[in-house]
């Protein structure tokens, strides 16, 4: 799974699927990227989408 590293140095992992237009659909609080299994797919006719998870600190 790729990360995107934030400024101070805290990976987040995210997921890109489809063409066209990206789209960042969060997870919230308490949710992982599976919160937006039942949608994402509608987006993909003309839109990337790009989900998150909640960011993790590791050992660097």
């Amino acid at each position: 799974m790729p990360h995107a590293k934030s400024a101070d140095g805290i990976r987040i992992a995210y997921q890109a699927q489809g063409d066209g237009t990206p789209v960042v659909l969060p997870a919230g609080q308490a949710n992982s990227h599976h919160w937006w299994d039942g949608v994402r797919a509608d987006f993909h006719v003309a839109h990337r989408t790009i989900t998150t998870g909640p960011p993790r600190r590791t050992a660097q």
